[in-house]
């Protein structure tokens, strides 16, 4: 039995959104994306964190293998740069745009995968909701957009025989 080996999630998930094809057009600034440092009076960057995960379903079949569905959340932090004045309609637009974006994407099978289970046979789904223009610093210099971010994904147990 092969044991579990620990694996990066954050890098696949940022070099996904960093081929947004909008994100100049709303001075969402991704170049220096990371986990950004938390110890800060405002962000250095956008940044992506992982928030936890949900057990949505167990099942075992008569041979007790065992197949897990998951929801791994996460919160995107977009760093927005522009001495432009902040309007509601941009921060909607923006937001629908990142929603319909990432849909569109996982339709088109272009976003990272996180199943520990048989290549193809269960549809991850990742989406993108409940975004909100967080806050602003140096008078409209820097803000943040924040949009969670979920991917169901699928865990597979065999019996060890």
């Amino acid at each position: 039995m092969k044991g579990y080996e620990a694996r990066n999630i954050i890098e696949p998930i940022m070099d996904f959104i960093k081929t947004c094809p909008f994100m100049e057009e709303f001075n969402i600034d991704l170049s220096p994306a990371s986990v950004g440092r938390l110890v800060t009076a405002k962000p250095d960057g956008s940044a992506l964190d992982y928030v936890g995960s949900n057990m949505v379903s167990d099942i075992r079949d008569l041979v007790r293998n065992r197949e897990v569905e998951r929801q791994a959340n996460f919160q995107l932090w977009l760093l927005r740069k522009s001495n432009h004045e902040v309007y509601r309609r941009e921060i909607a637009n923006f937001l629908w745009n990142f929603e319909q974006w990432v849909e569109w994407c996982q339709a088109y099978g272009l976003t990272p995968k996180l199943s520990d289970s048989e290549e193809g046979r269960y549809l991850e789904l990742m989406t993108a909701d409940n975004g909100i223009y967080f806050a602003e610093w140096d008078g409209e210099e820097a803000s943040l957009y924040m949009v969670q971010i979920h991917i169901t994904y699928y865990n597979q147990y065999r019996e060890v025989v």
